[in-house]
């Protein structure tokens, strides 16, 4: 029985800045959203960036942070 998870990604920084451990919460969310799991990453809002995006079918919302 495959059992389906609800994952929440929580980063400093996201696309489109690209580093080390960026790249890794990509590709662990998109392994994940394979398997049919419910991903959701949140992230630091900058500037120029939208505050909800879709990124190669995850959800991607960045917030202002004070």
């Amino acid at each position: 029985m495959d059992r389906k998870i609800r994952v929440g990604m929580l980063i400093s920084r996201f696309y489109p800045y690209l580093g080390g451990a960026e790249i890794q919460c990509f590709r662990l969310s998109k392994e994940l959203d394979r398997k049919n799991n419910k991903i959701f990453i949140l992230t630091q809002r900058l500037p120029g960036l939208k505050k909800h995006q879709e990124l190669d079918g995850l959800s991607v919302s960045a917030q202002a942070c004070l």
